[in-house]
C-alpha cells in the first residue's frame, strides 16, 4: 500500500537520516478538559510520537521515543511536548 501524506490514519516523520511512518494507535481526552486531545501514533519498530490538540488556541504538540509507549501514553498528560519539527527519533 502506498502511503499518502494527506492519508489521516498514517503520520510521516524524517529526523536527520530517520523516516519513519506512524500508524495511529490511541485516542483519549485529558480528564475534564475536553478541549485538549492525545493521539498515540506507533511505528513498526516500536518508536512512538504522541500528539497534543489544543482546540481552544488551536495548537499541536508532540513528544517521541523509541520504546515505553505505553507507559509514556498513560502519563501524557504530565509530558513536556514540542513542536513537530523540534522532535527527533532515533538520533
Amino acid at each position: 500500500m502506498t502511503m499518502k501524506i494527506s492519508d489521516p490514519q498514517f503520520l510521516l516523520h524524517k529526523s536527520g537520516k530517520y523516516e519513519m511512518s506512524f500508524e495511529i494507535s490511541d485516542e483519549k481526552e485529558k480528564a475534564g478538559d475536553a478541549t485538549i486531545n492525545y493521539y498515540g501514533w506507533l511505528a513498526s519498530n516500536g518508536a512512538w510520537i504522541i500528539q497534543e490538540i489544543n482546540s481552544t488556541n488551536g495548537t499541536y504538540r508532540y513528544i517521541a521515543g523509541l520504546s515505553a509507549y505505553v507507559a509514556n501514553f498513560t502519563a501524557r498528560e504530565s509530558l513536556t511536548y514540542s513542536l513537530f519539527s523540534a522532535i527527533t527519533i532515533g538520533e
